[in-house]
């Protein structure tokens, strides 16, 4: 018996050690794949410099390389997260799995910063005017950045003298200050930064000045150029891009931006942003609380085991149950022994394809397949969102997603079609020739969801009230204008935050197509 324990113990031992190992084992594996994605990375972009494309060639290049390695570095982090949170991880472990996030958003932010490039070239960037604080800009500058400086032992001061609330691009004004200040630590070994911003005859002033390397007169003609990278530059990370995002911001916003630099003695750089004075001043966000019904069930199908599991992990973390699987076979057994609500497909698998998925579902008779709303997700950079929608799927993910848009958009897709079950039509249809009403509903109903849907683009919440009014006939003949009235009543209080608004927003979409689909169903129910 004593010999027994004894050697129980030690295969505990063994086990115990293995597991350490297979921690340190996933935790290599992890950082060796970011170190592969990143030295790709630098050889396309060195390649296509070398080959000396022209500008819209490069640019192609490096759009197709960011989309494809976004997807796999999203999921890199979010499994170097899981390690680091495992019960049993060690603390060197925790340590390296950390290292390795920080890796993977040094990584992101650098793709980011192209895509947001590529989109200020091609002209597809627009303002989004809302009221915001200005107090609020440099606050949270100050916050997201102190640790930064703090990291270089660099002094972080903020003069905030900007006061009031204006009408303006609040986001673009941060990104503007996020790439200041990024630069200004990357370039400073040792003094302070100051980050100052003023509000004077309709102009919001942001400047950033530091004691870093400075520029000469030459080197500050050539820094707004995209992909510049100066003397000063050879060492550190990233394209060389943040100034000229800068700049077309700048630009986007009519407003200018002003360098003072000298060599060895810093730099400062002043921005000038006209912004009007918002009506109301009171901008104070509340967050409403709204009951989801999310009784619902998910299935997806990849052949990537990584994305299924982030998948299946982001539904369970809403309380949302989603079942798993890497191909066809298993997809319809799976779909035979149980109702799904929803199917997720990847567009490009090794075997079948998402488009393959989707035609399979409407040709078979297994429970729901000919009607499940089917959700597509693709890291493709060369199919369009219309395209996609057009072969017959509910909606589209570009990876990577966040958790934010899975969840959001499978409810979209799931509450519309419960929508459209509760859609009555008993009232509408008393008014003659059923053929005729219906036709006009569907007409009045895509108008009115249309321009609905403009105003929501340009973010003006007068305009979306009128809209919505306008709407509301339509609206009430089918009995189904819940998500409308809630909608309403959010924009005409000025304390309604941006986030539950554009959720909102969101529903009403998604109950309008329900509406107008259920209509044209009806259509051919009568002219049959």
């Amino acid at each position: 018996d004593e010999n027994v324990d004894k050697g129980i113990k030690v295969r505990e031992r063994q086990i115990a050690d293995l597991e350490g190992n297979y921690t340190y084992y996933y935790i290599g594996m992890i950082g060796f794949l970011i170190l592969v994605f990143f030295v790709l990375f630098l050889l396309v972009w060195r390649f296509a410099f070398k080959t000396r494309k022209s500008k819209e060639e490069t640019r192609k290049v490096m759009l197709t390389v960011t989309h494809e390695m976004r997807s796999p570095l999203s999921a890199i982090k979010d499994y170097a997260r899981k390690i680091s949170g495992l019960d049993d991880a060690t603390d060197d472990s925790k340590r390296y799995a950390d290292l390795i996030v920080d890796t993977s958003k040094g990584l992101t932010s650098m793709i980011d910063s192209f895509l947001v490039y590529s989109k200020l070239a091609n002209g597809k960037a627009t303002v989004k005017e809302r009221p915001f604080r200005m107090m609020d800009i440099a606050e949270q500058l100050k916050m997201e950045y102190e640790p930064f400086a703090a990291k270089k032992q660099l002094e972080l001061s903020v003069i905030n003298k900007a006061d009031g609330v204006v009408n303006g691009d609040k986001e673009k004004v941060l990104t503007i200050g996020r790439n200041l200040l990024s630069n200004a630590i990357k370039y400073t070994g040792k003094g302070e930064i100051v980050l100052s911003t003023t509000y004077k005859n309709g102009v919001f002033m942001l400047k950033v000045k530091d004691t870093g390397t400075g520029l000469d007169d030459k080197q500050q003609k050539q820094i707004f150029k995209e992909f510049a990278r100066l003397g000063n530059a050879v060492t550190q990370p990233g394209f060389g891009l943040g100034l000229s995002i800068v700049k077309n911001l700048v630009s986007l916003m009519k407003g200018k931006i002003d360098v003072s630099s000298h060599q060895g003695l810093g730099s400062i750089f002043t921005i000038s942003l006209p912004m009007a004075a918002a009506e109301k001043q009171n901008v104070e966000p509340i967050q409403y609380r709204t009951k989801r019904q999310d009784s619902f069930t998910v299935i997806a199908i990849d052949d990537s085991h990584v994305q299924l599991s982030t998948i299946r992990e982001a539904f369970a973390s809403n309380g949302i149950v989603c079942d798993t699987c890497n191909n066809a076979t298993d997809l319809l057994d799976m779909m035979r022994k149980k109702s799904y609500d929803l199917l997720i497909t990847d567009l490009k698998m090794a075997e079948v394809n998402g488009i393959e998925i989707l035609e399979m579902m409407r040709m078979v008779n297994v429970r729901n397949s000919k009607t499940i709303p089917v959700v597509v997700m693709t890291a493709a950079p060369n199919v369009s969102e219309q395209e996609l929608l057009d072969a017959g799927f509910v909606a589209c993910l570009f990876k990577p997603m966040s958790d934010k848009d899975l969840i959001n958009t499978a409810r979209k897709c799931v509450n519309g079609k419960i929508a459209e079950k509760q859609i009555d039509f008993s009232m509408l249809l008393t008014y003659g020739n059923e053929k005729e009403t219906l036709e006009n509903f569907v007409k009045e109903m895509t108008d009115t969801l249309g321009s609905i849907r403009n105003v929501a683009k340009e973010e003006n919440r007068k305009k979306m009230s009128d809209a919505i009014h306008h709407a509301r006939s339509s609206w009430m003949m089918v009995q189904s204008d819940e998500s409308l009235n809630y909608l309403f009543d959010l924009i005409e209080d000025s304390t309604s935050s941006d986030d539950v608004i554009n959720q909102a927003v969101e529903d009403v979409f998604a109950h309008g197509e329900a509406i107008i689909k259920a209509a044209q169903k009806k259509i051919e129910e009568v002219t049959a």
